[in-house]
């Protein structure tokens, strides 16, 4: 599937990124080269390769999970970003 310039602009809106309309033909024109190369990969017989999940061998690599003692319900409370039940943070996107 060859990406023109309507496929562009949509992925540009799905990504939710501004591409000035002189661009676009350029950046299909990536899209273009990039689809290439997975074309060439797909062609790659991979039936005699096993299925890896991964491939450095370390298995539950994770620290020890240890209990601690946690704030008492009214230092929740007493938060000043506590409303409603809720933690307020600030908006992150």
């Amino acid at each position: 599937m060859a990406v023109n310039r309507d496929i562009t602009e949509k992925v540009a809106d799905l990504i939710k990124i501004a591409i000035p309309s002189s661009e676009i033909d350029h950046y299909a024109s990536q899209l273009n080269t990039a689809l290439d190369q997975v074309d060439v990969l797909q062609e790659i017989n991979t039936e005699s390769t096993p299925i890896t999940a991964q491939t450095h061998g370390l298995t539950n690599i994770f620290g020890e999970d240890h209990a601690s003692e946690s704030l008492d319900l009214d230092d929740y409370h007493n938060n000043k970003n506590f409303r409603k039940g809720y933690f307020v943070v600030k908006k992150v996107i």
